[in-house]
C-alpha cells in the first residue's frame, strides 16, 4: 500500500512524485548516502531533493504503522510549522510512505532544494576563516529566536543548519526536521544545543554568551 501526500501548491507535481519509488534507485543525482539517501531530481524547472529513509526495524515497522508518524510525515509537517513560524528551512513539497502487510517499509520526503549551499561544518571545521564570528554570532541570535519560538531540534548539528549572507546579516535554514519538539526551553537546555556543532572552546564561548544575551533580552 502507498499513501503519497503532496502540498496543493505543488499539485503539478503529483504524478512525478507518484513514480519516485520506483524512480529513485535508477534516476536522480546522489548528494548524501549513509543510513539514508539523497537525491536531487529535477522536475518542471523545480530542483527537488529527495530523501529516502532507510527500512526501519521490525519494532520500528510496528511503531510507525500503529503509534507515532513516519520520519517523512514528521519532516513534512515540521516544516510547515517552521515556515508558519518564519523559520526558515527547504519548501516541503511531499511524502510518500510505502508498506507491507500493514507494516512501513520505505518513506520519502521530497523538498525544494535549499537556497543555501554552506553548512556550519564549513566554520567548525575553519576556525579562521574571516566570517566566522559573524556567522556564529548571527547563529546564537538566532537560536535563541528558535528557542524562544518553543522550536527545539533534536539534531542540531554543523550539516542540519545551512547558512548564506543576506544584505549584511546572515540567515539560517534547518535540515532533518523528523526529530523536533515545541516545547518551553529553558536557558540551560537551550545552550547545550551548541555541544553538538563541534566548535573550538572560544568559538562555543562566543555562541554562548550571544545566546545568553540574546535570550535575557527576550525575556
Amino acid at each position: 500500500m502507498k499513501k503519497v501526500v503532496v502540498h496543493p501548491d505543488y499539485a503539478f507535481c503529483a504524478d512525478f512524485i507518484d513514480q519516485l519509488p520506483d524512480r529513485f534507485h535508477r534516476e536522480g543525482k546522489t548528494i548524501f548516502k549513509a543510513r539514508n539517501e539523497v537525491k536531487i531530481f529535477k522536475h518542471q524547472g523545480l530542483e527537488l531533493v529527495v530523501k529516502s529513509f532507510r527500512i526501519p526495524h521490525v519494532i520500528n515497522q510496528f511503531a510507525y504503522s500503529a503509534l507515532r508518524a513516519s520520519k517523512a510525515e514528521r519532516a513534512y509537517r515540521n516544516a510547515l510549522i517552521l515556515l508558519d513560524k518564519s523559520i526558515l528551512t527547504p519548501i516541503p513539497i511531499a511524502y510518500i510512505e510505502i508498506k507491507k502487510f500493514g507494516l512501513l517499509f520505505h518513506s520519502y520526503f521530497i523538498a525544494q532544494k535549499s537556497r543555501f549551499d554552506c553548512e556550519i561544518r564549513k566554520i567548525s571545521d575553519s576556525p579562521d576563516l574571516p566570517e566566522a564570528y559573524p556567522v556564529l554570532s548571527d547563529l546564537a541570535c538566532f537560536t535563541a529566536g528558535l528557542h524562544q519560538k518553543g522550536i527545539f531540534h533534536k539534531d542540531y548539528s554543523p550539516g542540519n543548519i545551512l547558512f548564506g549572507q543576506t544584505n549584511d546579516r546572515y540567515e539560517f535554514e534547518l535540515l532533518d526536521l523528523n526529530r523536533m519538539r515545541f516545547c518551553k526551553i529553558s536557558l540551560k537546555k537551550g545552550i547545550k544545543v551548541f555541544e553538538r556543532l563541534c566548535l573550538h572552546d572560544d568559538m562555543l564561548q562566543v555562541v554562548v554568551q550571544k545566546y545568553t544575551e540574546a535570550r535575557i533580552q527576550q525575556n
